[in-house]
């Protein structure tokens, strides 16, 4: 009976999918549909390192600002001021409010670290994973940091396409249903012919395929998250966990490493990299 109202959701996404479809044929194909494509791939990377830059550009001017407004030297703030309003004005409200709750995480109160996480969750965008893994690192209070971390992951399964983001839902509850993982598999494919720039739909698929002990098709699709999303320390950790499966432990100790690089507090990570240098030791010995 389980089995058989796990298969309803999967049933009705299926009919959802081939009716999206159907309004979609025939109109222009979009980058984002471009799946395999190089040149979107490219396109994609281009725009999201153009507002990382632009975003890492404006927190540095502002952290000038205040250093100039501190040391009272006023002629250099009014010249840094006039220039951080004319970075600003190219961005949009959107964007610039993300980089105020970014500097508020940088300098402010915990209680203004810890609600600017909360905003940040529901207005972050995919750039902004790059300034938020620092913090992992940075960030003394582990509240705070386990809070960045909540931000981060909210980031990752974020879509603006409604139908993307209701396939998420299906694909992960269809993860924890007994039998569950191939359906699933299927979803989050469904998801990459949509968004073929959708790292977690990637890493999802990776997850599936790790459960499913097809420990080369995960790493494959590994690999693919973190083309993408070069910060995903899940992506790194999965694919650490693949090479372990595949009795491969000093390229699963690169990629534990590559991931506690990311994001230092994960202590299960570190837990694996110990046993795997132990066991190098006593092969030597």
């Amino acid at each position: 009976m389980a089995c058989a109202q796990s298969t309803r959701p999967f049933t009705r996404f299926r009919e959802r999918q081939r009716a999206w479809r159907r309004r979609r044929k025939g109109e222009k194909k979009t980058c984002k549909e471009c799946v395999g494509n190089t040149w979107a791939l490219e396109a994609h990377k281009g725009k999201q390192s153009a507002w990382t830059d632009a975003l890492e550009a404006l927190l540095l001017q502002r952290r000038k600002l205040e250093v100039a407004v501190a040391d009272e030297d006023y002629l250099a703030a009014a010249k840094i001021r006039d220039e951080t309003e004319k970075m600003e004005s190219k961005l949009t409200t959107v964007q610039n409010l993300q980089v105020e709750l970014l500097r508020r995480l940088q300098i402010g109160s915990k209680q203004d670290r810890l609600e600017a996480c909360q905003r940040l969750a529901e207005l972050g965008t995919g750039p902004i994973v790059s300034i938020l893994v620092q913090r992992l690192t940075a960030e003394e209070s582990q509240e705070v940091r386990q809070a960045v971390e909540v931000t981060i992951w909210s980031i990752f399964h974020k879509h603006e396409d409604s139908q993307v983001r209701q396939l998420m839902e299906v694909g992960t509850a269809l993860m924890a249903a007994p039998n569950g993982l191939v359906r699933a598999r299927e979803v989050f494919s469904e998801m990459i012919q949509m968004d073929g720039n959708f790292a977690e739909a990637f890493n999802k698929r990776a997850t599936c395929s790790y459960l499913l002990k097809d420990y080369e098709t995960s790493i494959e699709d590994c690999k693919k998250t973190l083309e993408l999303q070069p910060n995903h320390f899940g992506a790194m950790s999965g694919m650490g966990l693949c090479y372990l499966g595949l009795d491969r432990p000093q390229d699963a100790l690169r990629a534990f490493k590559d991931a506690l690089k990311t994001h230092p507090g994960l202590p299960q990570i570190r837990e694996y990299c110990r046993k795997i240098e132990e066991n190098a030791e006593g092969k030597q010995d």
